[in-house]
């Protein structure tokens, strides 16, 4: 039987950055994924930050076009439309992106297993499973990289408390209005709990897909979006997944951490995960290594990841878990009012220029030291039905920017 120090199951873009990062710690690590080949289509909008590729420690080849702009429809047809002079966002090849990761794992000394499953059995023991057999090793940590539908994490019992949402993407074959935007769709009728989204992609395509709670048949809605908007679009291919709806309640226990989706570290108010995905992926991979080589796998030791990855990341999570419950209740009349109290000239200026879309909760606190600019959001603070849901997206700001209003 192999011995590692560390095991990371799941090669996707945060057990690999888990497992570079502790290779790079000194531990000896191995990274298992049950793919064959790393590549597209992948259900992902391949949107992010500027700031993720830093965070994942990846260059730029994998990037397909730089997003400056970024309009939201409403029910009834009206627009809100925000353009910034500064690059907002990157739309990815996730496969290039997913290579290039693994590549960077194995030449910083992981050792990789694709086309294989992982299954953790007792004491620290993985069951290899591939095409070639069945073989075992055993590690003092593993780190569970496995999905939104994590078996580590159900065999654990720390699968998150409520069910993730259901998406479908399409890419579809069609030219862009503007190469550098992306449009996001609001209302019951479009993704009832979420949102839709246009994303422009390789050329002369465009990434159309939505979510919807658990439960939800994601299929009518999709084809409703493409017939009413992108009906000039030759669909060439269709992918469906999870999105994680929170994260667990507890993503460490003895020899085992969770990353990634399988913890449920996505942005709450937009699901995307690569950018929390790699902050803690990189806190894993780092707390996993020490842990190991000093012998201290048990869950105490590794709980000062789960401190960590909520020093970097809670209140983002606290904030859009808050704004998500204030605003999903809403029906297409609410959302059309939330629509009509933003469309302010300056204040869309504002937002396009201080918006981050891995950190929405600056967008705020910096509204709420601008008395002027913050009076004329407050009716969306009045659209919300229940008072307490609005005091609830203000009390997960800091005690600073509470005392400001």
């Amino acid at each position: 039987m192999e011995r590692y120090d560390v095991i990371v199951i799941g090669g996707g873009p945060i057990g690999s950055v888990a497992a570079r990062e502790a290779a790079k710690a000194g531990s000896r690590t191995l990274l298992v994924e049950r793919r064959s080949k790393i590549e597209g289509p992948i259900a992902c909008t391949g949107l992010v930050s500027p700031h993720t590729l830093s965070v994942l420690g990846v260059s730029s080849k994998s990037v397909l076009r730089k997003i400056r702009a970024v309009v939201g429809h409403a029910p009834d047809g009206s627009r809100l439309s925000l353009r910034s002079d500064e690059v907002k966002g990157l739309v990815i090849d996730r496969a290039s992106l997913e290579g290039e990761l693994i590549a960077e794992a194995a030449s910083s000394g992981v050792e990789v297993l694709l086309g294989t499953t992982g299954k953790v059995g007792k004491s620290g023991a993985v069951a290899l499973i591939s095409d070639r057999g069945k073989d075992w090793a055993e590690a003092k940590v593993i780190i569970g990289a496995d999905g939104p539908n994590s078996r580590i994490a159900a065999e654990l019992g720390l699968t998150p408390s409520t069910p993730p949402f259901l998406a479908v993407q399409v890419e579809i074959g069609l030219m862009p209005e503007e190469g550098d935007r992306v449009d996001l769709y609001f209302g019951k009728g479009i993704a009832p709990g979420f949102f839709a989204w246009a994303v422009p992609a390789e050329p002369e395509r465009i990434r159309v897909g939505l979510a919807v709670p658990h439960g939800t048949n994601p299929r009518p809605f999709i084809e409703r979006l493409l017939a009413e908007r992108f009906r000039a679009g030759r669909v060439l291919s269709r992918v469906s997944g999870l999105i994680p709806s929170r994260p667990a309640d507890r993503s460490a226990a003895d020899r085992i951490i969770l990353v990634g989706d399988a913890a449920g570290q996505v942005k709450p108010l937009t699901g995307g995960g690569l950018y929390t995905g790699g902050v803690c992926g990189r806190i894993a991979g780092r707390i996993a290594a020490k842990a190991a080589m000093a012998g201290e796998g048990e869950s105490p030791s590794l709980e000062r990841y789960e401190a960590e990855c909520a020093n970097e990341l809670g209140s983002e999570f606290r904030f859009g878990l808050a704004a998500r419950d204030a605003l999903t209740p809403l029906d297409d009349r609410g959302i059309n009012a939330v629509f009509s109290a933003l469309d302010d000239r300056e204040l869309l200026q504002f937002i396009a220029k201080t918006g981050d879309i891995d950190r929405p909760s600056l967008l705020v606190s910096a509204l709420v030291h601008r008395p002027w600019l913050w009076e004329r959001i407050l009716p969306v603070v009045g659209i919300i039905d229940e008072e307490r849901r609005a005091m609830a997206v203000l009390e997960s700001l800091g005690p600073k920017d509470r005392d400001a209003l």
